[in-house]
């Protein structure tokens, strides 16, 4: 069974991970008026309330998962942080998060 298969099946408005290939979809596009996952929506609002500026900064995602590192990616795209994606096969990281603003 592949698992967009099973994941489509699940209802929109009940898909607090935002896995739904709708919701998934809304987030790319910048259209925050449906589900927006539940953690990277907290990993915003932590952002938010800290001293940091979201709108201008450097922030370093380290993952591309769909549940976390890909929606919070989007999500600081979105919010106009200049966004690196890092994952396995990216050289250098730990350069990478020291130019970062936001980790």
């Amino acid at each position: 069974i592949h698992p967009h298969l099973c994941l489509g099946q699940r209802c929109q408005s009940q898909d607090v991970d935002g896995l739904h290939t709708i919701n998934e979809g809304m987030v790319a596009v910048g259209n925050m008026s449906g589900f927006v996952p539940c953690t990277p929506n907290g990993v915003m609002e932590l952002i938010k309330r800290s001293p940091v500026q979201v709108a201008g900064s450097n922030a370093v995602v380290v993952g591309r998962s769909k549940i976390v590192g890909t929606p919070v990616s989007e999500l600081l795209k979105w919010h106009h942080a200049t966004v690196t994606v890092c994952h396995s096969k990216t050289k250098d990281i730990q350069e990478q998060i020291r130019r970062a603003d936001i980790v």
